[in-house]
């Protein structure tokens, strides 16, 4: 019995040492990515997003890419400082605001690199589709097993959002 709770608890923290792998590889790119590019990792991820999606509310942006609507706040500030995306108000309904990418966005995404997205497919394309899933499988079970600690809700929104 001692023994299985001692293996329990180097699975574990062998996860724990694997997951801060990952946010460290995440972290580092970011920076890099900031230094090129002159936006953080979020900014380039909301505003290809954008790019690919068109006109957007805040809140889908922020339900897409997994962001508080109060984070988002800032992002699109930023960006929309920058000159890369416009807020405008709904001709049908003034309360809602939809975001929009300016010719200087649209340019800027294109030439921006992807957070390790790109790595990742690449050596992802590398692997058997039954052990690609089998990694998304772990992973979704992985961050259904850290929210039950959290104040997130246990299910994940999947839905793509809508253009508008």
């Amino acid at each position: 019995m001692k023994k299985e709770k001692n293996n329990e608890k180097q699975v574990g923290l062998e996860i724990l040492k694997n997951l801060r792998k990952i946010i460290r590889a995440i972290e580092l790119n970011s920076k890099k990515l900031s230094a090129e590019s002159n936006l953080t990792a979020p900014q380039i991820i909301s505003l290809t997003m954008i790019a690919e999606n068109g006109a957007i509310t805040l809140a889908e942006v922020a339900d897409a890419i997994h962001l508080s609507s109060s984070t988002m706040v800032g992002i699109i500030d930023r960006l929309e400082a920058k000159g890369l995306l416009v807020r405008e108000r709904s001709a049908k309904d003034r309360r809602q605001v939809f975001i929009r990418i300016t010719t200087e966005g649209k340019k800027t995404a294109k030439k921006v690199p992807m957070p390790l997205q790109d790595k990742l497919v690449s050596k992802l394309s590398n692997l058997p589709e039954s052990q690609q899933k089998n990694i998304v499988r772990t992973l979704e079970q992985l961050v259904d097993m850290l929210r039950v600690e959290s104040s997130e809700p246990a299910s994940v929104n999947k839905k793509k959002p809508k253009s508008k």
